[in-house]
């Protein structure tokens, strides 16, 4: 019974662990994620980023949690349009607007399911989704690097 109690209590804790926040949202596309870290010593940006090439989502949340001052994520995949759909329904995006720059769709947005957010055109976003030829960026509360 006890292993059957530790068995069922470490399966919940990995699907929290995994389906909380941006990266288990994003979990499904298998990117390589990026993590954004408030630096007072990076004059420039005001962050660092720690990129997690190849990795699977589980270790990308792992490394994220032993980071401190977690500003921005993004994760960077091969994919479309319907891509991007998929994953404003699954995370429950509002859209609030679209844009088309330097060749790049981008669609900022809302959810609930995302804790940190910024104002963007006086609107509060703390999703963008961009799509490249067949590269897709998602970044939460922005896309902070390039795209």
């Amino acid at each position: 019974m006890k292993k059957l109690l530790l068995i069922a209590s470490i399966g919940i804790f990995a699907f929290v662990f995994l389906t909380n926040g941006f990266v288990g949202l994003t979990s499904a596309h298998k990117g390589d994620y990026t993590f954004y870290i408030e630096d007072s010593f990076t004059a420039r940006t005001g962050y660092t980023a720690h990129d997690f090439v190849g990795v699977s989502p589980w270790r990308a949340q792992y490394e994220k949690l032993k980071l401190k001052n977690v500003v921005g994520e993004s994760v960077i995949f091969q994919g479309t349009e319907e891509d991007i759909e998929e994953l404003i329904k699954t995370m429950r995006v509002r859209v609030i607007y679209k844009e088309s720059k330097n060749g790049a769709e981008s669609i900022y947005g809302f959810t609930n399911r995302i804790k940190n957010s910024v104002e963007v055109n006086g609107k509060k976003v703390n999703v963008q989704f961009a799509l490249r030829g067949t590269t897709v960026t998602v970044g939460s509360p922005v896309i902070l690097g390039a795209f």
